[in-house]
């Protein structure tokens, strides 16, 4: 069985170079089997090759968390408004065809995204305020009870 040094290359030993690496003997021992039992590449072999070489800073650069934090605090920013709105706001089902705002019956009593902005508006400048509510609608808790105990 051959040994490997720390960094996972296997030892010159006057055949070959420091190129031939666990993972390319394994590769090559797929391709043509072997009786003998190769070991794995080593840990530290794999963490090479998808670590960043450079100052810790390019890791954000890397792997893309610079841009999605920025991303994060806009959608977490829209997430506490929205429950920090009266209810009736943050449940509104926005009427989405012509159709819907003929009949909104039909549509769970839609309203269009000018209403909906209007209403808003109306209620931050009649005070407005933030009071946070997790309430849940009864139709809700309706549907789920049914939905559970059949």
């Amino acid at each position: 069985m051959q040994q490997y040094d720390a960094e996972g290359f296997a030892p010159n030993n006057g055949v070959g170079n420091r190129l031939t690496s666990p993972l390319h003997s394994y590769k090559k021992s797929i391709k043509n089997p072997s009786p003998t039992i190769l070991s794995p590449p080593s840990r530290n072999f794999q963490t090479e090759i998808f670590q960043s070489k450079g100052d810790q800073r390019d890791i954000a650069v890397v792997d893309g968390t610079g841009r999605g934090l920025a991303i994060f605090a806009v959608v977490l920013t829209i997430c506490v408004w929205l429950f920090s709105i009266p209810p009736e706001f943050r449940r509104a089902h926005f009427c989405v065809v012509e159709e819907c705002v003929q009949e909104r019956t039909k549509c769970y009593d839609c309203v269009t995204l000018s209403e909906w902005t209007t209403g808003i508006q109306e209620y931050y400048k009649n005070g407005g305020g933030i009071e946070f509510d997790f309430t849940v609608a009864e139709e809700t808790k309706a549907f789920w009870k049914d939905a559970v105990l059949k």
